[in-house]
């Protein structure tokens, strides 16, 4: 995919016009936005983007204090590499039912909850792009609405971060960024309880073992990336491979012990004060993050981003509450233990300078798998795809390799 690759790939210099002009007017014709029911009530906002010719479906779990919109340029990688996406906001994030009123807060009573509300999602979209059931034709790789899937063999690119060529946008799309920071007008706050009871699993074929889904792949960064994994030991049939994108399998407790910190949770949460943030300062949203900081290598990049989360206060999530670093300590262990239950083949790709997530958990996970295969990028932060354009490269390259 040499060629391509790098066409598709979104510059250095210029990112915010190129999501403006290109990849938001792109997202804007192919997008619907779906609600989803868990059995619960909650409320899960989601997106799905369908392509016709599509190689299968990638279904998107997002990190800690991110929301759907600051997936836009991964949606976009994956719609001109071939497939169909689908995204949601996690509960306490985004537009997704949350249990407190301060949206500043990322609260959660167990990770069982992130599982259980994904797979609601996962199976709306069994639903939405299984054609009803009916078996679907091997994928009919081809397109003609200017954004073609890429050619297994295109992949790679040794050209530095040029402008993408632009698609042919029909004019109607209109503005892009009124598209982005507007098209949740109809959300609403939503306070919720827990998540419902678990259902059974389905596969992805017929009794007959004919498809009745697309070819689907689990993205998971983060902390949707340990969700992810979760999820795929408690439902190992429903996806084929899984892409785990620098996954929270090994929290940075700044040199508390992890059996300290589970114990401290286990103490506060039977006092009481599991709503608080961890640690004696408030941490509510100021919008005062720095670059030299954050999680990106691309300064541009995170000023978009920041940017864009000022502009919405569903989007200003920034802190866990006790409970929540709780239940995430109580996750990464869970994963661990249940690493044997995940049957599928497991890309992991780790940041070689990750701030947030310790890189010896990643290690231990993919040694333990069953098929998994690990990629380190040099020199990048946290979010990998917010990086430099040969770090973006390399990530790229190593994912839709892994997905031919």
């Amino acid at each position: 995919m040499k060629k391509r690759l790098q066409e598709i790939l979104l510059p250095d210099v210029g990112f915010a016009e190129a999501m403006e002009r290109q990849v938001l007017p792109y997202l804007q014709k192919r997008c619907e936005i779906k609600e989803i029911i868990c059995p619960d009530g909650a409320r899960l906002h989601a997106q799905f983007y369908r392509r016709k010719d599509a190689r299968g479906v990638v279904c998107i779990s997002h990190g800690f204090t991110e929301y759907v919109d600051k997936y836009s340029e991964v949606i976009y990688m994956f719609l001109r590499a071939g497939y169909s996406v689908a995204i949601c906001d996690h509960r306490g994030h985004g537009h997704s039912t949350r249990a407190l009123e301060n949206l500043s807060k990322v609260h959660i009573d167990s990770y069982d909850t992130y599982v259980e509300d994904y797979h609601c999602f996962v199976e709306e979209v069994k639903k939405y792009f299984g054609d009803g059931g009916r078996p679907l034709v091997p994928d009919q790789i081809g397109s003609k609405d200017g954004g073609r899937p890429l050619v297994p063999d295109q992949i790679g690119s040794k050209d530095g971060g040029r402008t993408p060529v632009p698609d042919q946008i029909d004019s109607a799309a209109g503005n892009s960024s009124e598209y982005l920071s507007g098209r949740f007008k109809s959300g609403q706050e939503f306070i919720g309880q827990n998540a419902g009871q678990r259902t059974v699993p389905r596969s992805n074929e017929s009794e007959s073992g004919q498809r009745t889904v697309p070819r689907s792949y689990l993205y998971g960064h983060s902390m949707g990336g340990c969700i992810a994994a979760l999820y795929m030991e408690a439902y190992p049939k429903d996806f084929e491979k899984g892409i785990l994108s620098c996954p929270m399998l090994d929290i940075d407790t700044m040199g508390v012990p992890k059996p300290l910190g589970r114990a401290f949770g286990r103490v506060m949460l039977r006092l009481g004060q599991g709503e608080k943030y961890l640690g004696s300062q408030e941490q509510d949203f100021t919008g005062r993050d720095t670059f030299e900081n954050g999680c990106a290598n691309s300064c541009e990049r995170f000023d978009y981003w920041l940017a864009l989360q000022k502009k919405d206060k569903y989007h200003q999530t920034s802190a866990g509450t006790i409970s929540w670093m709780s239940a995430s300590l109580a996750a990464e262990k869970k994963v661990h233990k249940n690493v044997a239950k995940i049957e599928i083949p497991i890309l992991l790709v780790q940041a070689d300078e990750d701030q947030m997530v310790r890189l010896p958990g990643q290690n231990k996970f993919v040694s333990k798998c069953a098929d998994a295969r690990l990629v380190n990028i040099k020199g990048s932060k946290h979010e990998i795809n917010n990086g430099i354009f040969e770090m973006r490269e390399k990530y790229w390259k190593a994912i839709l390799g892994f997905l031919k």
